[in-house]
């Protein structure tokens, strides 16, 4: 008697392949404070930047003071921050890396990172490290912003979410090998991946569609979406003439 396929377990989100819990050091998002979203400004200063182990980019802890109390804010690092710098948050904030302010007020051309998809969600499009978006065009009549993203795509946003300026941080992680299967373990274990995996080709063919051999069995376009593996409804199958 057969298992079930990978792509089938997944689908239960049992355990192995499951995101541990507590895997963040703190939520990473743009306050919501008045004074951020309205007219004015906060100002704080880089106090940290750690390792976030459910997360490929570095966390910049950022110490603010604000009412009277002392506030830390958690921001995806960018490219060029240091413990020590000054960073301004809100509408009044300058034109600096890794400040926050509104999109609409950053001219074309700008690299920016953690922007909002919805005004005051706290950022939500190009936050993995190395990533980043272009400001393209400003749309001032109707308050849009047109932005390139990572992906090529090109859409408009509302000009008064906020957004980070600079390149995110640790782009340049895929470039070190891992060298030992080790710390291929300790990378995945902090994700919602099961590691290591079982190549198809090397299961039994109860086991996966693949297996029993090197050829990879064509499966057919009415199969359930758990069986959908390797060469889906191809147009023709066999040697050429």
């Amino acid at each position: 008697m057969g298992k079930k396929l990978r792509a089938q377990r997944y689908g239960r989100g049992t355990g192995p392949y499951r995101a541990p819990p507590n895997i963040h050091i703190a939520p990473a998002s743009i306050p919501d404070w008045p004074e951020t979203m309205k007219e004015g400004k906060v100002v704080g200063v880089v106090e940290d930047i750690v390792h976030d182990p459910g997360r490929y980019v570095p966390i910049a802890i950022i110490k603010v003071w604000r009412n009277n109390r002392v506030h830390r804010i958690y921001l995806p690092s960018v490219e060029g921050l240091y413990v020590g710098k000054k960073i301004e948050i809100g509408i009044d904030a300058s034109l600096d890396l890794g400040n926050v302010l509104p999109i609409g007020k950053i001219p074309e051309g700008f690299y920016v990172s953690n922007i909002e998809k919805v005004f005051g969600d706290g950022g939500k499009i190009a936050r993995a490290s190395g990533t980043y978006a272009l400001i393209r065009a400003h749309d001032r009549k109707n308050g849009l912003t047109e932005i390139v993203l990572p992906s090529k795509k090109v859409i408009r946003i509302d000009s008064r979410n906020r957004c980070q300026v600079g390149i995110i941080a640790g782009g340049g992680r895929e470039e070190l090998p891992l060298v030992k299967a080790g710390n291929a373990y300790h990378k995945w274990r902090r994700k919602p991946r099961k590691w290591p995996r079982t190549r198809g080709t090397a299961m039994n063919p109860v086991d996966h569609p693949h297996g029993g051999g090197r050829r990879r069995r064509p499966v057919p376009r009415t199969a359930p979406p758990g069986r959908k593996v390797g060469i889906i409804a191809p147009r023709r199958t066999g040697k050429r003439d």
